[in-house]
């Protein structure tokens, strides 16, 4: 599965827009409040149309608080919040090799999302569904949501009935929820590593998805030697090239983040398409959205990230959000995709992978004077207007001494606040008095 384009209208913040999107990398940058994530739902909506004809209960609609509200002025000063309709997401992609076309509506608040016009992706989904019934071997593709409360915001594990029958479709459950459901990889992860043991005494093939799902996880993280189970404990531990040796729960915020969007992609690749074996994490196809893809990960690993996802997971098309110049600047130009939701002022000097992050964050991101802090900036403007106002007060008539005495006595208390070098302070209190206006108090 794959999306090229997804347009959208009256929903949350969007009018309407048209988005264009590529394999395998696209990255939203943009100021906060430009609709970033927003993106990312309507995008969930596109892609969970699929599941539609499908045996699981993770259905995607547009929801009431999605719609798009307009202010409007009733009468003097008083106004209303009006809802915008039709709701529409609409998307151009690709669905087990098929070009496809589809829309998703809501008409009115409280009325059902519409898939009148999604037919040739339903017809799509009834295939797959067809096929899995059968017992063929049609490739599923993985689908997933990882939003901003991806660690700290972890789903109650739901129970699962003694009765229930395994499906593959098990694979697609909460994966367009933004929480996390880690509960649901380490369960799994458990029972595979177990059934690996007992082939292993025997010495009988494991199952191949065990040692895919793993190296998965070597190779997205950084240092990471081996993935594992240990039944002592019986949770879920990782090694490190510098020794350490970790359970899950024990992992700082960022590794945490990282190794459990990338063991929670790789175990439901499992899950949704047993039949590939060892091959299941590089031939697997989908799409993946990532919220805040900095998040809480350190500069360096910042820069690896992109390079890492997109070397695991060769087969699937990332679409995610950042602030980070970092992550911006570790882009391949000639295969991944920027969409700026934020006006971007003439073309960029090169491409991004040879600009330093003060070039990335000035000409991408809008943010000026890059290589000093935001205080020293304030200190250089407060100094340019102390002297600014020194030379109007040499030319000023004697009858407004008095204001502009106070005025720089206003801004040298301003200086001091702010911490200004002593010594500077010390020449600037020495010109003033030689000018003729030494300090009132």
């Amino acid at each position: 599965m794959r999306i090229d384009q997804l347009r959208i209208k009256n929903f949350k913040g969007f009018a309407e827009e048209t988005y264009q999107f590529s394999a395998p990398f696209n990255l939203l940058i943009g100021k906060n409040g430009t609709g970033k994530t927003s993106i990312l739902e309507a995008l969930s909506v596109a892609a969970g149309t699929l599941f539609i004809d499908l045996d699981t209960q993770d259905k995607r609609t547009i929801e009431d608080n999605e719609i798009r509200l307009v202010k409007h002025q009733v009468a003097p000063a008083e106004f209303r919040m009006e809802r915008q309709f039709p709701v529409e997401i609409e998307a151009k992609g690709e669905v087990a090799g098929n070009p496809v076309e589809w829309q998703r509506s809501k008409k009115s608040s409280g009325g059902k999302t519409t898939y009148k016009y999604a037919s040739e992706l339903r017809e799509c989904s009834k295939k797959i569904h067809e096929q899995v019934m059968n017992g063929e071997s049609v490739t599923l593709p993985m689908i997933g949501y990882y939003g901003t409360g991806r660690v700290w915001l972890q789903k109650q594990a739901k129970p699962v009935s003694a009765g229930k029958v395994p499906s593959r479709f098990d694979g697609y459950t909460d994966c367009l929820d933004p929480a996390s459901n880690e509960k649901l990889f380490i369960a799994w992860y458990k029972r595979i590593a177990l059934v690996h043991y007992r082939k292993s005494i025997s010495r009988q093939e494991g199952p191949g998805s065990f040692q895919a799902v793993s190296q998965a996880v070597v190779e997205a993280m950084p240092r990471c030697e081996q993935f594992f189970y240990r039944a002592e404990e019986d949770t879920v531990f990782a090694r490190f090239k510098d020794g350490r040796e970790l359970p899950l729960q024990h992992f700082s915020d960022g590794e945490r983040n990282m190794l459990g969007m990338v063991a929670d992609i790789a175990y439901r690749m499992a899950i949704l398409n047993p039949h590939l074996g060892e091959k299941i994490i590089k031939t697997t196809p989908g799409v993946i959205l990532i919220d805040e893809m900095d998040l809480h990960l350190h500069p360096e690993w910042q820069r690896q990230v992109v390079e890492s996802l997109v070397k695991t997971f060769p087969s699937i098309q990332f679409i995610a959000t950042t602030h980070s110049p970092f992550i911006i600047q570790s882009l391949e130009p000639n295969r991944d995709r920027i969409i700026s939701l934020s006006p971007v002022e003439g073309f960029p000097p090169r491409n991004v992978d040879t600009m330093g992050v003060e070039e990335v964050a000035e000409h991408w991101q809008n943010v000026s004077h890059v290589q000093r802090s935001a205080r020293y900036r304030e200190k250089i403007d407060t100094a340019e207007a102390y002297f600014r106002l020194l030379e109007e007060a040499k030319q000023a008539p004697k009858s407004e001494r008095g204001d502009y005495l106070e005025k720089l006595d206003s801004l040298m208390d301003e200086m001091e606040a702010e911490g200004h070098d002593p010594a500077y302070q010390a020449a600037m209190r020495l010109e003033r008095a030689a000018a003729g206006f030494g300090r009132t108090s």
